[in-house]
């Protein structure tokens, strides 16, 4: 919920502070790693106009420190629609949880939708 609402504040920094240092993003475009690499990535996505992001987590486990979850994700770029799925294992950092790894997809667009 926080990364969703730091993504809707166009905050890279805020989106990056919710990674761990040596965070992985695995993205359609390539793999992202660091909490810097995170922050530049998402001023880039931003500056292309990335915008309303909502999540819905479906699936929770959790593992000891870690938690992992699956889910569906939906954001407009520009005026147009897209969405995908998720997964993202959380690890506690002293009093706070932090994304250590993410993987996301585009799914094609559904019938009726813009391409």
């Amino acid at each position: 919920m926080q990364l969703t609402t730091a993504f809707n504040r166009q905050d890279a920094a805020g989106v990056a502070s919710l990674f761990t240092e040596d965070a992985l993003r695995v993205t359609p475009q390539g793999l992202i790693q660091g909490r810097e690499a995170i922050q530049k990535d998402m001023d880039k996505r931003f500056q292309s106009h990335f915008h309303d992001l909502s999540a819905t987590i479906t699936i929770v486990r959790a593992f000891g420190n870690s938690i992992w979850e699956a889910g569906e994700w939906s954001m407009m770029i520009g005026d147009r629609p897209v969405r995908g799925y998720f997964s993202e294992t959380v690890v506690r950092e002293g009093d706070k949880y932090k994304v250590r790894e993410e993987t996301f997809n585009v799914a094609p667009p559904a019938s009726g939708e813009q391409k």
